[in-house]
């Protein structure tokens, strides 16, 4: 038997419902919902805590409704729903169940519960098998089908939504192309907690351009913007001005379609600005002369980056050429395992002399080839290797791979 079944675990709803297309006249299929004693049907957890179960009563009360998943309207908003043109209600048979049945076919569909406190709505089905997501469909007349709604949450409030946070800002200083430009990058990201049962509250894409979040920034000049996203924003150096190095302050508003409600203000200071302590760099390598100015001091005791498993890594020594070198390939080679540094080189500001490995050779294990690389400045490549890496200081690198990214988080 196809049936529409509602399981409440934990406070979650469930409803599983079969779509059964029944060849009858005027009618390309039915939407069956059991009611078995019990079991809340097309539930509304009231904040009351009272519960909305009765599938018949809920339609008739103008509760539930059904719509082609292409309109479906805000839950204060009635819309043009799907009518059906007859409706069978088996009160002997077991289970019980009450059947909807329309004229529509060939369309996705909807289901929405509102009982202007809660509301909730059911599109995403899975074949008999229950394997296989797919979208919640009227089949054809000559082809039905049956399908199941996989999940129905009812228990949102039909109230403004919770304040939304900072989740994080991620400051990185990039390469533009082949130039000796270095733009500061902050990527700031919106963080929300629908909160729980009873009080959870959706948000919506509600604010004044179609999105569910808003972020107003204010610059170190404080001049303010307000910018409009789905989760995160992006200043650049490259493509606004106002973005400079200094004290920022991000205030996240979430929207939905009663309200809206702002978050508390999150300060930045970035790695330049005045007050910061910390902060990641990142560098895009490319196949010519790359320049790398390291801002962080501290250098024997580093952060590096997984990126084979994108987190952080233990603290790394690059307080010496050999330990940059080393720190740049492990990373590098993670992400294309043919990838090396070719040449490092700088200009030293006390004796106004050039530095540098101009021609670095591996042996087979992968080591420098002390013998074969060429190197200018000093007597050795041992001594070059043994000199140490000065914060601030731009140094020239090459690789022999193309687009491989070097990152390093670290404290001024």
């Amino acid at each position: 038997m196809n049936v529409f079944k509602c399981i409440k675990r934990g406070g979650v709803i469930l409803f599983l419902l079969t779509l059964v297309l029944a060849e009858m006249v005027n009618a390309s299929g039915s939407i069956k919902i059991e009611k078995t004693a019990g079991t809340p049907n097309c539930s509304i957890t009231l904040t009351s805590g009272a519960v909305l179960n009765d599938p018949l009563k809920a339609y008739n009360d103008g509760a539930l409704k059904f719509y082609k998943t292409s309109s479906v309207p805000a839950p204060n908003q009635a819309g043009v729903p799907l009518i059906p043109n007859r409706i069978d209600s088996v009160s002997t048979a077991t289970p019980n169940y009450v059947s909807f049945y329309f004229i529509e076919h060939d369309v996705d569909v909807t289901i929405r519960c509102f009982d202007n406190k809660n509301f909730g709505y059911g599109s995403t089905a899975y074949n008999d098998g229950k394997s296989v997501s797919q979208t919640l469909h009227l089949g054809s007349v000559i082809s039905p089908s049956n399908q199941y709604l996989k999940t129905f949450q009812t228990d949102y409030l039909a109230d403004s939504p919770n304040a939304p946070t900072i989740a994080s800002v991620a400051e990185s200083s990039l390469r533009d192309g082949d130039t000796q430009n270095q733009y500061l990058t902050l990527v700031v990201s919106v963080g929300y907690d629908q909160g729980a049962i009873p009080n959870r509250r959706m948000i919506s894409a509600s604010s004044p351009q179609g999105t569910s979040y808003a972020v107003e920034v204010i610059y170190p000049d404080k001049t303010k913007e307000t910018l409009y996203t789905n989760g995160t924003i992006s200043l650049s150096t490259k493509t606004n001005p106002k973005v400079t190095a200094g004290n920022y302050s991000f205030t996240p508003t979430a929207y939905n379609w009663y309200d809206n409600k702002a978050g508390v203000a999150k300060s930045w200071d970035t790695l330049s600005g005045t007050g910061s302590s910390s902060g990641t760099v990142t560098w895009t390598l490319k196949k010519t002369i790359n320049t790398i100015a390291i801002p962080f001091t501290g250098l024997n005791a580093i952060e590096g980056w997984d990126f084979a498993n994108n987190k952080p890594e233990p603290t790394r020594d690059i307080s010496t050429i050999n330990g940059l070198i080393s720190q740049i390939n492990a990373q590098i080679k993670v992400q294309n395992a043919q990838a090396k540094v070719t040449v490092i080189g700088w200009f030293d500001e006390t004796t106004q002399k050039h530095f540098g490995l101009t021609g670095i050779t591996y042996d087979v294990n992968g080591s420098i080839d002390k013998i074969k690389t060429k190197y200018t400045g000093a007597a050795s490549v041992d001594e070059i290797l043994n000199l140490a890496t000065v914060t601030g200081r731009c140094y020239q690198v090459s690789v022999d791979e193309d687009q491989v990214k070097f990152k390093l988080t670290g404290t001024k």
